[in-house]
């Protein structure tokens, strides 16, 4: 930073986490809304509710899937801009704990995505970053879940 302040310390001591991991929770949050049904109808359109709770692979980290999961239409074969849109979001708002997604207000599920950011930090996880970033994951589900 240009004030002589690392992003880790940013984070930790002022709770000011970098553009890319705000812009990620910001999204996250409008996910949230959409949930809660605090989101405009038009918006909360794009991203109804799974139906069933149907995944690709019966994989570990299906059983660990929340029940509140939203249709991901994003399935590699569209542009990279638009997996790093707020569809792009989806896969991991999918991919939260059950007691996040819990959460009756989106400030306080918010406040539980900058502490699993400081919680990645703490722990060593070098691409804390970019903890909530659409895209390939570095971790694995347990791994991801296991910072909330």
């Amino acid at each position: 930073m240009e004030i002589g302040l690392s992003a880790s310390d940013a984070l930790l001591s002022f709770s000011l986490a970098p553009l890319q991991s705000r812009r990620d929770i910001a999204m996250l949050g409008v996910l949230h809304r959409v949930v809660l049904g605090l989101a405009p109808s038009d918006i909360a359109s794009f991203f109804p509710p799974m139906r069933h709770m149907r995944f690709p692979r019966d994989t570990r980290g299906s059983s660990l899937r929340h029940n509140k999961q939203l249709l991901d239409r994003i399935d590699g074969s569209q542009p990279a801009m638009l997996a790093r849109s707020l569809f792009g979001q989806v896969y991991i708002y999918n991919l939260l704990p059950q007691r996040v997604v819990d959460n009756a207000s989106v400030k306080e599920f918010q406040s539980c995505l900058q502490c699993a950011l400081k919680v990645a930090l703490r722990n060593g996880v070098v691409s804390w970053p970019a903890l909530f970033k659409s895209g390939p994951r570095s971790m694995s589900v347990e791994q991801f879940q296991g910072l909330f």
